[in-house]
């Protein structure tokens, strides 16, 4: 399992990358983008492609980061991605 990670270094906070995610956990805060919920991210990189100065990598997720998910989907047996 992967998670978004943005560069603060390259973000120029256009906000493109809002748009295409589909989670919906990325804001732009004083002009830079963050994720404002990483347990909420799909980790697909949906947002990857719309990011024109290409800040936005995917990095594999902590075991510890993951394990909600995980314990989520055997639980109730819906979507990975649902966070408890």
């Amino acid at each position: 399992m992967n998670i978004v990670h943005i560069d603060p270094e390259r973000c120029i906070g256009c906000g493109q990358c809002l748009r295409a995610c589909p989670a919906g956990v990325l804001q732009v805060v004083s002009l830079l983008a963050e994720i404002r919920d990483g347990g909420r991210c799909f980790g697909e990189g949906a947002c990857l492609g719309h990011c024109s100065a290409n800040a936005i990598a995917l990095k594999p997720r902590m075991a510890a980061e993951a394990a909600p998910f995980l314990m989520s989907a055997r639980r109730t047996g819906r979507c990975r991605y649902e966070a408890l």
